[in-house]
């Protein structure tokens, strides 16, 4: 295996930008030969708690992106939407959670992207994935 030459350094200057990117582990739920579906992704929002008084010019928008495979291209799987500003401002840790439903039949694992802009620090508390693993057929005698 090739060593890696390059060097990276930890930058924690205070530079700020809207836009971010979160790129979620591979998840194959424990079973890496059987099949999935997925049927949705919850989110999690928060804000920090010296932030709770701000209010967003702007909704945030996020858009979640999915691949199958750890190196295949990412694919559109839906925009998290929140619903009003105001609950996204009226509490300080959870909330509010945005369900994104898309089914995705077949697969043996997958690795979500969230990319957008946020107006405002914001905090993802949590990710929650429904999925159900799909039943094998049985070939041959039932005796």
């Amino acid at each position: 295996m090739p060593q890696s030459t390059a060097t990276y350094k930890w930058n924690n200057s205070l530079n700020y930008t809207d836009n971010f990117m979160v790129e979620t582990k591979y998840y194959d739920f424990g079973s890496t030969s059987i099949k999935k579906n997925i049927y949705k992704l919850s989110v999690s929002l928060g804000i920090p708690i010296q932030d709770s008084g701000i209010s967003f010019t702007t909704l945030p928008a996020l858009t979640v992106l999915y691949r199958t495979t750890t190196d295949g291209l990412y694919q559109f799987y839906g925009n998290l939407e929140l619903n009003t500003v105001t609950d996204l401002i009226t509490l300080s840790s959870v909330v509010q959670t945005v369900d994104i439903e898309n089914k995705l039949n077949g697969i043996f694992g997958i690795q979500f992207k969230l990319a957008g802009s946020m107006p405002q620090d914001i905090i993802i508390n949590d990710l929650s994935i429904e999925y159900r693993t799909l039943r094998r057929k049985r070939i041959g005698n039932k005796g």
